[in-house]
């Protein structure tokens, strides 16, 4: 293995993850996270009323309330093999 790659990888690291670890503690990092947090409660309430509302319907055609048919079996054909 190369040391000078692998050092090379290390410090590039090292920066990207201290420029992450800035922004993150900044004003802008923390409106981004407060903005990330109220997008998933946003799709988190509409998932539940999803879920409701096809609740809700799934009650409304139940399959308790279709006529009942009584099915007869069919005598299955086969054909004979020569």
């Amino acid at each position: 293995m190369n040391n000078g790659k692998f050092f090379a990888g290390l410090a590039l690291g090292a920066l990207v993850g201290s420029a992450l670890s800035c922004f993150a503690h900044s004003n802008r990092g923390r409106k981004l996270r407060r903005d990330v947090y109220d997008a998933i409660q946003d799709l988190q309430e509409d998932a539940k009323d999803l879920a409701h509302h096809a609740k809700h319907k799934a009650e409304q055609h139940s399959y308790r309330d279709l006529p009942q048919r009584k099915i007869t079996p069919t005598p299955c054909t086969r054909s004979k093999r020569m």
